[in-house]
């Protein structure tokens, strides 16, 4: 038999107004599946590799999905991933604990899967490993742990002066800014936190493609068990310049846009609120991509346009009231 444990690290920056803990895995998959016999498993097919052993589906968010897949072709047993989000993510990746094969390529690696050409639509299908089945007649078993990032880490931003993500005439101070003393350091370390009562309408700082959304998360605090990516709502938006907008800590069913749709600076998109790792209402903004570790991400240093004509980078303490108005209405 074979299983694959799949454990998810923070794909999007987790962020909150508490001191940063160390991160447990997300979740897990189910309990380890018996493997079905190859000469009853699925047809085989030739443009995947050979007989289906095993399929499993994590990272699963509005948008897309990572699908995993374990094929056999004689004694050759290769794993797959697919991503079918329209973003890339970046995956480091092991097999462990092998019981009747050997490894025919490396056990462990970091590499960025290209995206899929919209949401939801299958990706290009890539091989992480192979084996050797030692004993053809008797069951087999390997584990796969995984951690993921959206994101490519070749992306960087192009020179660009973002919206205040609220309402004209809104005036919202910067809990937390670059460098927080309480969280805002390493994959954050470039994160803004806007103070934002509950259901504060929520613009789009920047136009993109919203890639992924989560709005089925109900409650907070700053414990571990809320670093969970799937406790907290949130938008992510993958601008021009192949870097993303994260929109986190959103209100429960409070995301107005939908995996892909095209979004303009100003768009209404979704309403604040405290949902994951987060201790008050507020509203946390970053520019990012994933680093090639596939484990940690790189943060950007952004500026707001605070006036017209005038950007400047958000300061810790500081009201910041928005002027501006939708242009393309």
């Amino acid at each position: 038999m074979t299983t694959a444990r799949i454990v998810i690290a923070a794909a999007a920056v987790l962020a909150a107004c508490e001191p940063p803990v160390q991160q447990p895995p997300l979740y897990a998959s189910p309990q380890p599946r018996p493997v079905v016999a190859a000469a009853a498993a699925a047809p085989a097919d030739a443009a995947t590799w050979g007989t289906l052993i095993d399929a499993r589906d994590d990272l699963v968010f509005d948008g897309g999905r990572l699908h995993f897949e374990l094929r056999q072709a004689g004694g050759r047993v290769i794993q797959t991933v697919r991503n079918d989000y329209a973003v890339e993510i970046t995956l480091a990746w092991s097999v462990r604990d092998l019981d009747n094969l050997i490894a025919d390529a490396p056990q462990v690696g970091a590499i960025t899967l290209p995206a899929a050409l919209e949401a939801g639509a299958p990706g290009p299908t890539v091989v992480l490993t192979h084996f050797t089945v030692i004993r053809p007649a008797l069951a087999f078993w390997r584990v796969l742990d995984f951690r993921a990032r959206f994101g490519n880490p070749a992306a960087r931003p192009a020179r660009y002066a973002y919206a205040l993500p609220f309402g004209v005439g809104q005036e919202r101070r910067v809990i937390q800014g670059f460098g927080g003393a309480f969280s805002h350091r390493g994959s954050m370390q470039y994160a803004v936190d806007f103070d934002a009562p509950e259901g504060t309408p929520i613009l789009a700082a920047r136009d993109g493609l919203v890639v992924a959304t989560h709005d089925g998360a109900r409650g907070h605090g700053g414990t571990v068990e809320f670093l969970d990516y799937t406790r907290m709502n949130f938008i992510l938006v993958r601008h021009d310049d192949g870097t993303i907008g994260e929109y986190l800590h959103l209100a429960p069913a409070g995301v107005r846009a939908r995996a892909g749709q095209r979004v303009r600076r100003l768009d209404y998109i979704g309403l604040s609120g405290n949902t994951g790792y987060s201790t008050r209402p507020h509203l946390h903004f970053q520019v990012m991509t994933a680093d090639a570790n596939g484990v940690d991400a790189i943060s950007f240093p952004i500026e707001f346009e605070v006036a017209p004509g005038v950007a400047a980078s958000p300061v810790e303490g500081r009201q910041y009231r928005a002027y501006e108005r939708p242009y393309h209405r």
